[in-house]
């Protein structure tokens, strides 16, 4: 396994006096000649002048964005992500996991990242004590660990989750009590020799609401379909999630 690249943050207000930024720049600066990425809000202020300093010297600069359109960040940030959180993005938890597996597997186990990390710096990785771990967990699944095999590293995940007490806007927005949005067409869909072909609504999630909506129905989304057979209805939770029932 190798290192994978250092990622360096950095904090500050939105808006700042002009030695403010020149620290700032050159903090940016530091990061990119030690090879680091540089990784903050994305705005203005602290965060552009740093920025413009890493971007400067060629380092690579990333920017965790409060909005939900890319185009709100500084033109020094070269990967813009956005959250649509507002300031809980500042609360957010990152957890790691490696998907690891013995050479020639063709299956891999997730281990958290956190458990491998160097005592004096969790951000590091001991990447002995990661394949250690892997081990222990293919003995307790699988009831044995191959010590002299090869340890491969297939994928790195990162989850970003942050504590909310309310539904989020954008559920909220989805959730519509009145289930008033027209539907987007109609489409033959086959429903088995039961019922044969039958010319079906297609609708957006929108379209859905709280009380039942009987099948039946196609919902489309930009990732997924789901399929509200004849018999079935669907309506949204709370939560936005759709929840189909028989009868």
């Amino acid at each position: 396994m190798t290192n994978p690249m250092t990622i360096i943050g950095v904090i500050g207000a939105g808006s700042c006096s002009d030695e403010q930024a020149a620290l700032a720049g050159k903090v940016g600066e530091l990061v990119a000649a030690r090879g680091a990425a540089l990784v903050c809000g994305g705005l203005g202020g602290v965060m552009q002048a740093a920025a413009r300093g890493a971007a400067a010297r060629g380092g690579l600069t990333i920017g965790i964005l409060p909005g939900s359109r890319r185009d709100e960040a500084n033109p020094d940030i070269a990967v813009p992500i956005v959250t649509d959180l507002g300031h809980a993005r500042n609360a957010l938890e990152i957890l790691r996991f490696a998907d690891l597996r013995y050479a020639g597997q063709a299956h891999e186990i997730t281990i958290p990242v956190a458990i491998a990390g160097v005592a004096d710096d969790p951000g590091e990785l001991d990447f002995v004590r990661l394949a250690e771990a892997f081990g222990n967990e293919h003995e307790r699944t699988y009831g044995h660990q191959a010590e002299r095999e090869e340890v491969e590293c297939v994928a790195l995940r990162v989850v970003a989750r942050v504590a909310s007490d309310g539904v989020p806007q954008a559920l909220k927005a989805a959730v519509n009590p009145g289930g008033s949005a027209q539907a987007l067409g109609r489409r033959l869909a086959w429903f088995g020799p039961r019922h044969d072909l039958i010319e079906t609504p297609v609708i957006g999630r929108m379209s859905l609401a709280a009380a039942p909506r009987p099948g039946p129905l196609i919902v489309e989304e930009y990732d997924s379909t789901c399929v509200v057979p004849p018999g079935w209805s669907a309506a949204l939770d709370l939560q936005g999630n759709i929840v189909l029932t028989a009868g």
